[in-house]
C-alpha cells in the first residue's frame, strides 16, 4: 500500500513540474532533431563476388597458382586499395568537392577508409583448412550514386587483376621450369662430355679393363721367362761356334801368303768379336766387311792350297751361323725390350686405377644426381603446362561477380530511430531528474497520506486547495503550451525519422492526439 502511495505521489509531482518538464522534453527532443539534421546521411553499396573452385579435379589436373586464403585476401586488399587505384578512382568519379579544401593523399586516404573487403570462408573437414568461397566489396560514403559506382568499379578491377595475376604467375612458374630443363639438360649433356674426355685420357687405366691388364702383366711375364730363356740357350750355341771359330784361325799358315792371310783372320775375328756389339749396318761392321772381301779378292787371285780353301769355308759357314745367332739375339732383344716397355705401362696404368676409378664415381654421381633432377624438373614442367592451360582456359579457380552493386535506397548512418529513442529518453530521464531536483530543494506535505507517512499524524479534514480564476486560466494555457508543442515537435521528429510517408502518416491522426491530450489536460 505504501508504494502505490508513493508511485501516486510520483504521478502528482510530475503533474505539478509537467511545464518544466514539458520544456525540458521539448528542448531535449530540439536538440535531437538539430543532431540529426546536421550529421550527414551514409550509404553503403556492396558487390559481391563468388571464388568458384577449380573446374576439372585437383587429382586429375593441378593448378600452379596456389596461396592460403588468408594471404589471398591480404594480397587483393593491397592491390585493390593501392594508390593508383584509388587516384584512378577518384578522378574518374570527381570525389571529394574541391571546397572541402583536402589534399591528394587525404582523399586517398578517405576513401580507403570508406572501403571494405569482407571475406567469406568455410573450414574444410578433413584438413581444417581455411577456404576463400566469396568477397564482398563495401563502400561506405554519403552520395548514393557514386558509392555504387566505386563498389562496380572496385569489383571490376578485382576481377581484371585476380585474371591477369594467375595467369602471370602460371606463365612465370612455367617459364621458370622451362628455364631450369634446359639448364639441367645442358649440365648432363656436358657431364657426359667430360666423362667420355676424361675416358679417352685414361683409357689404359680404366677399371673396367684392369682384370684384363692383370692378365696380360701375368702373360707378359712368362713371355720374357721364355725370352730370358732363349737367349741363354742362342748365347750357349753362340759361344761354341765362336771356339770353333778361333780354332780354324789358330791354325799354322803356310809360309807363302801368310801375312795376308793372317790379315784376313785377324779381320773376320774382329768381325766376329764387332757382331757381338754391333748390328750389321753400323759403319764398323761395315768397313770390316770392306777390308775382309778386298783381301779375300786378293787372296783368290793366287794359287790357294786345298787346306786353305777347306778353312776358309768352314770359316765362312762358322760366320754365317755367328752372324744368324746375332740377328736371333737381337730380334729378341728388340721383343724383350717392348714387352718390358708394355709390362712397365701396364704397371703404371694399374696403378692409376684406382685414382681414375675415383674421378669416374664422382662424375656418375654428378650425371645421376644431374638426371634425378632433370626428370623432376620435368615432371613440374608438365604440370605447370598444364596449370598455365587450365588458367588460359579459366578451367581453374575464378572470381565471378554474382551481385553487382545497386544504388541504395535509405541511408545506413545515422540510425535515425536510435537517436531519437536514445535523445527521448535522456531528455524525458534529465526532466524529471530536475523536476526531482526542484521538489527536494523545496520539500512540502501537500496530502494527508505524506502527513501519516512522514510525521506519523493522522489528519482530522483535508481541505482541497481552491483554485482562482486566473490559475485556472493559466493552468488551461500552460495545457495548451504542451499540446501545441507536442504536436508541432511530433511530425519533425517523425519526418526525421521516417521520412514524409510517416510525417504524413501522423498528421493524419493530429486530431486525435489534440484529444487525447485535451482530455489529460482536464483531468488533471
Amino acid at each position: 500500500m505504501e508504494q502505490l502511495e508513493i508511485f501516486f505521489d510520483f504521478l502528482r509531482m510530475i503533474r505539478r513540474r509537467a511545464l518544466i518538464i514539458t520544456s525540458l522534453c521539448v528542448l531535449g527532443f530540439s536538440v535531437t532533431w538539430g543532431v540529426l539534421q546536421i550529421v550527414p546521411p551514409t550509404y553503403q553499396a556492396k558487390a559481391r563476388i563468388l571464388v568458384e573452385s577449380q573446374q576439372i579435379p585437383t587429382e586429375l589436373a593441378r593448378s600452379t597458382v596456389a596461396a592460403s586464403a588468408s594471404e589471398r585476401l591480404q594480397l587483393i586488399q593491397q592491390r585493390l586499395l593501392a594508390r593508383d587505384n584509388l587516384v584512378h578512382v577518384i578522378d574518374k568519379h570527381g570525389l571529394f568537392s574541391p571546397s572541402r579544401g583536402l589534399k591528394l593523399a587525404q582523399k586517398i586516404e578517405l576513401l580507403r577508409a570508406a572501403t571494405a573487403i569482407v571475406p567469406t570462408t568455410v573450414t574444410g573437414r578433413s584438413y581444417g583448412a581455411t577456404v576463400l568461397t566469396g568477397i564482398t566489396i563495401q563502400v561506405t560514403l554519403g552520395d548514393p550514386d557514386e558509392v555504387a559506382a566505386i563498389a562496380n568499379d572496385f569489383a571490376d578491377i578485382v576481377l581484371r587483376q585476380n585474371a591477369s595475376v594467375r595467369s602471370r604467375r602460371a606463365s612465370e612458374t612455367l617459364s621458370f621450369f622451362r628455364r631450369e630443363e634446359a639448364r639441367l639438360t645442358t649440365a648432363v649433356f656436358d657431364t657426359e662430355r667430360d666423362i667420355a674426355l676424361f675416358k679417352q685420357r685414361n683409357k689404359g687405366a680404366l677399371p673396367e679393363s684392369l682384370e684384363f691388364r692383370r692378365d696380360e702383366l701375368s702373360r707378359l711375364s712368362e713371355t720374357e721367362l721364355e725370352l730370358d730363356r732363349r737367349v741363354l740357350e742362342i748365347e750357349e750355341s753362340r759361344g761354341e761356334l765362336d771356339a770353333r771359330l778361333r780354332e780354324l784361325q789358330l791354325e799354322p799358315q803356310p809360309m807363302q801368303d801368310s801375312p795376308d792371310r793372317q790379315s784376313l783372320s785377324d779381320l773376320q775375328l774382329r768381325l766376329a768379336q764387332q757382331r757381338t756389339i754391333f748390328a750389321e749396318n753400323h759403319r764398323t761392321i761395315v768397313a770390316l766387311k770392306s777390308q775382309i772381301g778386298i783381301l779375300a779378292r786378293k787372296l783368290s787371285d793366287r794359287e790357294p792350297s786345298p787346306q786353305d780353301e777347306v778353312r776358309v769355308v768352314k770359316a765362312d759357314a762358322l760366320g754365317r751361323q755367328i752372324t744368324l745367332l746375332d740377328n736371333q739375339l737381337g730380334h729378341l732383344a728388340s721383343q724383350k725390350a717392348g714387352l718390358t716397355a708394355r709390362a712397365e705401362e701396364l704397371r703404371m696404368s694399374v696403378r692409376q686405377t684406382p685414382e681414375v676409378e675415383l674421378s669416374l664415381s664422382a662424375f656418375e654421381r654428378r650425371r645421376l644426381d644431374l638426371q634425378d633432377q632433370l626428370s623432376a624438373i620435368i615432371t613440374k614442367r608438365a604440370e605447370a603446362e598444364t596449370g598455365e592451360k587450365l588458367e588460359v582456359n579459366q578451367q581453374a579457380e575464378r572470381f565471378e561477380l554474382i551481385e553487382r552493386a545497386h544504388v541504395p535506397d535509405r541511408p545506413i548512418s545515422p540510425n535515425r530511430k536510435k537517436i531519437v529513442v536514445v535523445g527521448g529518453a535522456l531528455s524525458i530521464a534529465m526532466a524529471i531528474g530536475i523536476a526531482f531536483m526542484l521538489e527536494t530543494l523545496r520539500p512540502a506535505i501537500r496530502t494527508s497520506a505524506q502527513l501519516r507517512r512522514h510525521l506519523d499524524l493522522r489528519a482530522v479534514v483535508a481541505i482541497p486547495h481552491i483554485r482562482t480564476r486566473g490559475e485556472r486560466r493559466w493552468r488551461i494555457a500552460r495545457v495548451g503550451i504542451v499540446i501545441a508543442v507536442v504536436c508541432g515537435g511530433l511530425p519533425a521528429l517523425l519526418q526525421s525519422i521516417g521520412g514524409p510517408s510517416t510525417t504524413l502518416a501522423m498528421l493524419e491522426h493530429s486530431s486525435d492526439l489534440d484529444e487525447l491530450a485535451l482530455m489529460i489536460g482536464l483531468r488533471q
